[in-house]
């Protein structure tokens, strides 16, 4: 709706469509949002390590650290040279 349109703007919305919507000009939407996603994926920090829950708790472990990784059906046991440690995945 029209006079949701400043209301989004200054909600910082990438665009604003209105039906009815043509297919050129949802494609530009579209891209618009690929196009920054993209920016923001590549201007964040890569992580090198994941959160996983283990016995009621949250472990952090460094990519660096794993060793190999095992399927144990619902649960996955995660190997590194001090500990295994099994998660519910």
């Amino acid at each position: 709706m029209r006079k949701y349109a400043v209301q989004g703007f200054e909600l910082e919305v990438l665009d604003y469509l209105l039906k009815p919507i043509s297919f050129d000009r949802f494609l530009k939407a579209a891209n618009k949002a690929f196009d920054y996603f993209r920016q923001q994926q590549a201007a964040a920090p890569a992580q090198d390590y994941i959160f996983v829950k283990a016995d009621n708790r949250l472990e952090k472990i460094s990519f660096a650290e794993i060793l190999f990784a095992e399927a144990l059906e619902n649960y996955v046991a995660i190997y590194t040279r001090e500990r295994k440690i099994i998660t519910h995945l």
